[in-house]
């Protein structure tokens, strides 16, 4: 056991004399090339929504006992309506932004002069940064019992830019170094009748019906905004 031992133990220990002699080392080719590499250079895009403004318009559709549905300028309220009918408010929201293109400058990796020509760089996952929030923001109906919301509605609805689909975007190229994009979104709010308003059977319930609508407001509201917490919505 003892001559295993001697065995492992003195060629490290000739290893390290030798490393600690303090000899100079044979060097050969002193003259050795020198290699230049150049970084390559990635600005990112920009969005500017500085002259942003967005239009709004509202249309109803109203369904009474499985009628075929039909388009109105308002909500109309109808005695047809209790019970089995339903309410529809799309909200359509349209704004254009530009979307400032970045550029990469890439070097040839052996020769920092040798630039290739700039590539233009649209944002990906950029797209994640910005929402369109739409909100209804009050339903006076809704809290006087007379309406309620369909099952599995909400009173939010957001979407990240990057699930816009394809017929809500419309892109304009036509400025060089600018994508300029028109974002026309919809959602649709729906409604049913309240116990209240199935309740109106008198003139007098009526007439209480009539004097709290003049008052009553159904309020939405419409934001672009950025995203608090992009990485909720990575694809």
């Amino acid at each position: 056991m003892k001559k295993k031992l001697l065995g492992f133990i003195l060629p490290l220990l000739g290893f390290i004399s030798l490393s600690s002699t303090g000899f100079g080392l044979w060097v050969f080719h002193e003259n050795v090339d020198s290699k230049t590499i150049g970084s390559s250079l990635y600005l990112e895009p920009a969005f500017s929504f500085e002259e942003t403004e967005i239009s709004l318009s509202v249309s109803y559709d109203c369904k009474a006992n499985s009628e075929a549905v039909s388009e109105t300028s308002a909500l109309i309220l109808d005695q047809n309506y209790r019970y089995t009918g339903s309410w529809s408010c799309s909200i359509t929201a349209s704004f254009t932004y530009d979307i400032l293109i970045g550029t990469k400058h890439e070097v040839a990796p052996l020769d920092a002069s040798a630039y290739k020509a700039p590539s233009v760089i649209l944002p990906s996952l950029e797209f994640n940064e910005f929402q369109i929030r739409f909100n209804m923001t009050e339903n006076d109906l809704i809290d006087g019992g007379y309406l309620t919301s369909q099952v599995g509605s909400t009173s939010q609805r957001i979407t990240p830019f990057f699930n816009l689909s394809g017929n809500e975007v419309h892109d304009d190229t036509s400025v060089e170094g600018t994508l300029r994009r028109t974002v026309t979104k919809k959602e649709t709010f729906t409604f049913l009748p309240g116990t209240k308003y199935n309740d109106i059977d008198t003139v007098s319930e009526y007439t209480t019906f009539r004097s709290f609508l003049k008052s009553a407001k159904i309020l939405f509201s419409v934001v672009v905004e950025r995203n608090p917490n992009p990485d909720n919505f990575l694809p």
